[in-house]
């Protein structure tokens, strides 16, 4: 349509009708994109959609910017089109319908305020049976808050959950999470009879035969989070022990622990539901007294230092009034009915019991709910109680902050503006909470705990990668040199990874040694990085890579370091090539938060994996949640601290205290908080050493003190703060 005919369509409009108009009109575009798979023609204004998105904006103005229409492949036109509704209105709407496209194209195109839209929608399943639905999305979108609360609700109603028509439809990761958990409200049996049923699905999806040995290889290493040594006999008999599930040994080991004998291969604690748990209480008060008049809601805001699940409030029941001389006075029946709202005003919980007060009743009284409320940490929390019509006991002396010693939580009290019957931070009908702590046995998001020496976890793009292997950092290149003698003894023992680079000048090595231990390609990972970077470099160095390391393809390239710059144009031919089949997957190494998000800005999927430094003195908390929250698997280099730690006094003890060297304890520290790990070592038996590290664990109380240790590079600087340059 023609602006220069048309006098009337800006009359009487605002801003946004406006805009849209010249968008559906095709007014004034200048670009263009191919939308979808029949490509569909979509024209839009370069400077509405780079106002609104760091995406688009780098899209058109960045150091390589786009020509020509641009191809859009993987987002349907119907969200495209939405998506530009809301650029152009502030206009959204998203449903169950197409939640899971508005998630995908807000990740893409970095709208927060897109995404904060589809996670209010996705809440709504995931306080259902079909939880499990939301949390394989949240995984999916790397939406971390939605993930917990999915599984909280997982943990307290997982027979209900896994009984759900979408629960066979889990991915592993999102199976292995649940399985983690100590904390299950359904019997060892349901689980066994669930693993069964996912197992016979995947089997079904890849057109392959339900038999246990089909199953045994869906299921991987997740095999062994079922605590098969409390799974009824019977069931075990006649579902399991005929199906080739288990091997002989590891059925004979199953069958021993009922008679005592602890089995190596499966976990034999018992789960234990939420609201079993132990219970803590904190009282406020100093003293109870009355009576204090009753003209409202009582309400009071409160905030824990931890993550807790508040199980209860204390509050001090009415007033009762002396009964004259000679009259006996009788017990009242009353309702309570108390809220827990959140700092966004959303209700948590609303609950009405009944309950007694009058002579010989104790004037405090605790109400418990049907089930515990999540609480974050740090986030203001509304008590509020309807109403009750009575005068009232109340307490007073109160305390603004209580700490309960046993559990290390804190409870901090702040007045509310909607309390109108006297109860605020010094006295009130609120005289305490009772709680639970908050366990993360299973929040170590995308992190997966090795199981064995083949344990492996699957990266964002699909790919599968072991999470143990060899780094061959300064061993020695060349004929019989340390490479050559460290990889042969590694393959001989297992070891299915291998972590080279171009700077360390022995991928020739390594390809010499893997050619020669007669292994299927397949079967070993091999990871190299590039040293400096460039778009023509890298496409150079690649091609030498892949000549000295004799392989048709590399497992995982990656960015060796920001330090060089042109990170964007060594990751795009990094790209490229994997679009080639020459590479399996694309990460980086040494990258900040900063450098990760410069990718994600110029529209570029975020890497597979992120090798860093990381042992107790170099752990790097903020990188490793970035990471985990964004779906980047975390690879840690150096898990051994180049030996420099070996004479460590405390390190030293916990190695005593378990009957394992240093360099084991550091290694399974490594493996018990998730990462992919590659010791070094160029000796036949501590190559060995290294490896034994599967079958046993370090305690809750030694990985605190470590994870506690002194936060200290070993390095003179760290790669990881290098300004983003692009």
């Amino acid at each position: 349509m023609d602006a220069n005919n048309t006098t009337d369509w800006r009359d009487n409009k605002g801003l946004p009708e406006c805009m849209m108009y010249m968008l559906q009109n095709e007014i004034m575009c200048d670009v263009t994109f191919r939308v979808g798979d029949d490509r569909t023609p979509i024209k839009a204004h370069q400077y509405m959609l780079s106002s609104r998105s760091a995406v688009f904006h780098t899209m058109f103005e960045g150091s390589l910017p786009e020509k020509g229409d641009i191809i859009l492949p993987d987002v349907d036109e119907d969200t495209f089109r939405d998506i530009l509704k809301y650029f152009y209105s502030d206009d959204i709407t998203i449903t169950n319908n197409n939640v899971k496209e508005m998630l995908y194209a807000a990740d893409k195109y970095m709208l927060a305020a897109v995404k904060r839209k589809c996670e209010t929608v996705l809440k709504q399943t995931a306080q259902s049976e079909h939880a499990t639905k939301t949390l394989q999305t949240a995984y999916q979108y790397h939406l971390s808050d939605l993930q917990t609360e999915s599984l909280d609700y997982i943990e307290m109603n997982t027979k209900a959950c896994l009984l759900s028509e979408h629960a066979v439809s889990l991915s592993k990761d999102c199976l292995e999470m649940i399985l983690k958990s100590d904390y299950l409200d359904c019997t060892e049996t349901d689980i066994c009879q669930f693993i069964l049923q996912w197992g016979k699905h995947q089997c079904e999806l890849a057109k392959l035969e339900p038999s246990g040995g089909n199953i045994r290889e869906a299921l991987g290493s997740v095999l062994f989070l079922v605590r098969f040594p409390n799974v009824e006999m019977k069931f075990f008999s006649e579902a399991v022990a005929n199906s080739c599930l288990l091997t002989s040994d590891e059925m004979v080991s199953i069958y021993q622990s009922h008679f005592g004998v602890k089995s190596k291969a499966f976990p034999s604690s018992l789960r234990a539901p939420v609201f079993t748990r132990q219970t803590y209480s904190i009282n406020r008060y100093g003293q109870i007294t009355g009576p204090m008049g009753s003209s409202g809601n009582q309400s009071l805001i409160f905030l824990s230092d931890k993550d807790i699940w508040l199980k209860g409030v204390v509050i001090v029941l009415p007033y009762v009034q002396p009964a004259p001389y000679g009259y006996q006075q009788n017990q009242v029946a009353i309702s309570i009915s108390i809220r827990i709202m959140n700092d966004s005003n959303e209700e948590k919980i609303h609950e009405t019991k009944q309950t007694t007060f009058g002579p010989n009743i104790a004037q405090i009284w605790q109400m418990n709910f049907t089930k515990p409320v999540r609480v974050y940490s740090m986030r203001d929390y509304i008590i509020e109680m309807d109403d009750i019509g009575r005068q009232t006991n109340y307490g007073t002396n109160c305390k603004e902050s209580v700490t309960d010693q046993q559990s290390g939580v804190t409870i901090k009290f702040k007045n509310s503006q909607v309390s109108g019957a006297g109860t605020n931070i010094n006295q009130g009908q609120f005289v305490g909470l009772s709680f639970k702590p908050y366990h993360y046995i299973m929040r170590r998001r995308m992190a997966s705990v090795a199981t064995d020496i083949t344990s492996k976890i699957t990266l964002n793009d699909g790919v599968n990668m072991p999470l143990f292997g060899l780094g061959v950092w300064r061993a020695t290149p060349g004929p019989g040199g340390q490479t050559e003698q460290a990889v042969q003894i590694a393959l001989q023992k297992g070891y299915r990874m291998i972590d080279t680079a171009e700077m360390y000048e022995n991928e020739a090595d390594v390809g010499k040694e893997l050619k020669k231990s007669g292994l299927n390609r397949k079967d070993v990972f091999i990871v190299t990085k590039l040293s400096e970077n460039g778009y023509d470099r890298c496409k150079k160095i690649f091609k030498e890579s892949l000549e000295k390391l004799d392989v048709p393809c590399i497992d995982l390239y990656l960015v060796h370091s920001p330090k060089s710059g042109k990170i964007i144009e060594t990751y795009k031919a990094m790209l490229e090539l994997k679009e080639q089949g020459l590479i399996r997957s694309v990460g980086v190494s040494n990258f900040g938060i900063h450098h990760l998000e410069g990718i994600k800005s110029h529209g570029l999927p975020v890497p597979s994996v992120n090798q860093i430094e990381l042992h107790p003195w170099q752990q790097k908390p903020d990188i490793v949640k970035y990471c985990r929250d964004n779906n980047i698997a975390v690879m840690g280099y150096a898990p051994l601290v180049k030996g420099q730690r070996f004479d460590d006094e405390t390190l030293c003890e916990i190695a005593k205290r378990n009957n394992k060297s240093p360099a084991q304890i550091l290694i399974r520290w490594s493996l018990q908080h998730g990462f992919i790990t590659i010791p070094k070592s160029v000796h036949s038996k501590r190559i060995e050493e290294n490896m034994l590290v599967f079958d046993w664990s370090i305690d809750d109380e030694d990985m605190a003190i470590l994870d506690n240790s002194p936060d200290k590079s070993c390095k003179p600087w760290n790669p990881c703060d290098v300004p983003w340059t692009g």
